[in-house]
């Protein structure tokens, strides 16, 4: 849900106010001028925006990990794919365009 929610607010052209509001570090260095990187960017993962944090002050995907897999559904397929080549005992190689997908499929694999 929350992929399409930032999708929806990329074509409204609110997602940097959004952030803001969300207390997300970096939004308001976020430009909305390159829709479709902001598109691409949701499509891989919203944290890819910045991380929420919990009202504790600890980030999302470290205080619920099952989070970091739900709120993109790109990372779900991966997670689910991943466990099964795990168990049929085979090796994977994983490559991104983004450096920053890389780093959140890091932290997946904690």
């Amino acid at each position: 849900q929350l992929q399409l929610d930032y999708t929806a607010l990329i074509h409204q052209g609110g997602l940097r106010d959004a952030l803001l509001q969300m207390g997300i570090e970096g939004a308001a260095a976020l430009t909305e001028i390159n829709k479709t990187m902001n598109l691409r960017k949701a499509a891989n993962h919203p944290f890819l925006f910045g991380e929420p944090r919990t009202d504790g002050g600890e980030y999302v995907g470290e205080a619920h990990p099952e989070l970091m897999a739900a709120a993109s559904g790109k990372l779900a397929l991966f997670d689910r794919m991943l466990a099964d080549l795990r168990r049929g005992g085979h090796k994977t190689l994983v490559f991104s365009q983004m450096t920053s997908v890389l780093d959140l499929l890091e932290d997946l694999l904690r």
